[in-house]
């Protein structure tokens, strides 16, 4: 099962780079593991600037993702992060 999601996900990413143009920004939820992870590391590689949104303490700097700390549940976190997002 997971794996036909993986799969779905990747056509989808693969279908919408096909017409993503220059300096385009992706704001992934849940980006320190497993699919979210997964996710920026495919947009950063294709040329995306990635903010990772993630809820506790961010993980190790990658190169091309900026993650961010904010609770989906704390509407103030997440607009503080969607600010950082835009002010950049």
């Amino acid at each position: 099962m997971l794996n036909r999601w993986i799969g779905v996900l990747i056509a989808v990413v693969h279908c919408f780079f096909m017409h993503a143009e220059p300096n385009k920004v992706a704001v992934i939820t849940g980006a320190s593991r497993g699919v979210g992870f997964a996710a920026a590391e495919l947009l950063s590689f294709n040329g995306f600037v990635v903010y990772g949104m993630v809820r506790g303490s961010p993980p190790k700097t990658e190169e091309n993702i900026r993650f961010l700390q904010a609770d989906l549940l704390d509407s103030d976190a997440i607009q503080n992060a969607i600010q950082t997002v835009l002010n950049k």
